[in-house]
C-alpha cells in the first residue's frame, strides 16, 4: 500500500463519517421535529378535551337544574292531588249528611 491509496482511504472513511454524522443529524431534527408535532397534537387534543368537559359539566348542571325543577312540580302536583282528595272526601261527608239516613241495603252497596 503506498501513500496515494492510504490517502484515499482516509478521504474514504473521512465521507463516509461526514455522511453519516449528517444522516444522524437529520435522523435527530426529524425525531425532535416529530416530537415536537407531537406534543402540540396532544395539547390541541388536551384543550379540546378540556373544553368537552366543562360543557358536558355545564350541561349535567343544567339537567341537574331541571330535574330539581321537575321533582318540585311533581311534589306540587301531589300536594294538589291530596287537597283534591280531602275536597271530594268533605264533599262526599256534607252530601251524605244532606241526603239523610239510608237504609242498609244501600250503604252495604256503597
Amino acid at each position: 500500500m503506498n501513500l496515494d491509496t492510504v490517502q484515499a482511504l482516509v478521504a474514504l472513511a473521512a465521507f463516509f463519517l461526514t455522511f453519516a454524522a449528517a444522516n444522524l443529524g437529520g435522523v435527530k431534527w426529524m425525531l425532535v421535529r416529530l416530537e415536537q408535532r407531537t406534543d402540540e397534537r396532544f395539547d390541541r387534543v388536551d384543550r379540546r378535551l378540556d373544553r368537552l368537559e366543562a360543557s358536558t359539566d355545564e350541561r349535567f348542571t343544567e339537567v341537574d337544574r331541571r330535574f330539581t325543577e321537575v321533582d318540585r312540580r311533581f311534589a306540587e302536583v301531589d300536594r294538589r292531588f291530596a287537597e283534591l282528595g280531602a275536597t271530594l272526601t268533605d264533599m262526599k261527608i256534607a252530601l251524605a249528611r244532606i241526603e239523610g239516613p239510608h237504609p242498609p241495603f244501600l250503604i252495604a252497596r256503597g
